[in-house]
């Protein structure tokens, strides 16, 4: 019931109720030393699930066809089993409950399916927007994704914690922005205050009790946003806990407009937007809306003291071209009530999505649900 790293096996034979069997894993080439993390039993094959990914981005487990006859049915592994790193081996534990009248061919990997909640979001009116929401039923502290300007539910963080909520057993819920992703709406329309509402109407729909609110760059923004609106210090607050990721919040004021050129001031004056390209999008420019800067302006929060009601984790790379980490030490003077601590990685970027920064971010996200769990 070992498999070492480098080695493909395929199932040679059946198990019945209470017998454990082998099934198919793809390990060839795995990089053991990032892909540290937990594998739940989601990810294996019932109902034809796709295959499992590892924080390094590669494949653990192939998908694999089977033959079958009669009532056979597909193998795969109850949702309460568990798959599991032990130092460079891979342990196969609690596999009970089947019977495999068949043999199992391996097949080449393919790409993984973007989410374990459903293949297609459930969709929910806002103003009369249809935002595109994906919920994992969970306990509590719920974990809350917002994510970031031009950023989809869909991304490698995102999709970090899905796997994280799973593993956790807690609750899950992200959403994609209008004009974002799978929501409707015209991007162009977008403004921090529409954003806002969306993720608050998310936020009362899909999820109850205590929720930790997991804000990346502009979500970060969002998430201060969705404290000041939603906690009030009171012992039904629900917000229990922030980690922010690279945090954006006032950056139209506070990082954009004094690097605007004279350019983008006429355009913002004459057409109303300008255009901007970036590493992002080299071929797809960002574009900014004078609404969208005014707006902007009306939601800022570095202006008084913050008061969150609930501890705050500040993840922050001190190479991020995009949001200096000068802007997370100065959020942090505004937090001067609240339990708030921040973690500058010093070769880390504006995304953050390294192995090593996912595995930082899951460690700080299942630190947070604990001490929630604890509090509560």
């Amino acid at each position: 019931n070992k498999i070492q790293t480098g080695f493909l096996c395929t199932l040679q034979g059946f198990g019945g109720i209470c017998h454990a069997v082998v099934l198919s894993f793809g390990v060839d080439q795995l990089d053991l030393g990032v892909a540290d993390v937990a594998i739940g039993g989601g990810a294996c094959f019932l109902g034809r699930r796709g295959p499992e990914w590892t924080a390094n981005g590669r494949c653990l487990l192939c998908r694999f066809s089977t033959g079958s006859t009669g009532s056979s049915r597909n193998v795969g592994i109850r949702g309460d089993e568990s798959i599991a790193w032990l130092s460079r081996k891979i342990i196969i534990r609690r596999i009970t409950g089947f019977t495999l009248p068949f043999m199992a061919r391996n097949t080449p990997p393919r790409k993984p399916e973007r989410t374990e909640m459903s293949d297609k979001p459930e969709m929910l009116d806002v103003s009369g927007t249809q935002i595109a929401v994906r919920h994992r039923s969970g306990g509590n502290p719920g974990l809350v994704w917002l994510g970031g300007y031009r950023s989809d539910m869909l991304g490698t963080k995102a999709e970090r914690l899905d796997a994280l909520a799973g593993e956790l057993g807690l609750a899950y819920t992200r959403h994609d922005y209008s004009g974002h992703g799978e929501s409707g709406g015209e991007f162009t329309d977008g403004t921090i205050s529409a954003w806002l509402a969306q993720s608050i109407a998310v936020f009362e729909q899909y999820t109850s009790g205590p929720q930790i609110l997991i804000g990346s760059s502009m979500g970060g923004w969002i998430a201060l946003r969705m404290v000041q609106e939603l906690n009030k210090g009171a012992t039904d607050d629900r917000i229990a806990g922030l980690v922010l990721l690279a945090p954006a919040p006032d950056f139209t004021v506070e990082l954009m407009e004094p690097e605007l050129t004279d350019a983008q001031r006429a355009d913002l004056d004459q057409k109303g937007y300008f255009e901007e390209f970036s590493e992002y999008s080299p071929d797809d420019p960002n574009i900014f809306t004078k609404a969208f800067f005014d707006d902007g302006r009306k939601n800022r929060v570095l202006t008084e003291p913050l008061d969150t009601y609930c501890p705050v984790h500040i993840l922050q790379g001190m190479a991020d071209p995009d949001v200096p980490y000068a802007h997370a030490q100065k959020l942090m003077e505004f937090l001067g009530k609240d339990d708030a601590t921040l973690t500058l990685v010093k070769d880390g970027d504006h995304r953050l999505s390294r192995p090593q920064d996912l595995d930082l971010l899951a460690r700080t996200v299942a630190a947070m649900a604990e001490r929630v769990r604890k509090d509560g």
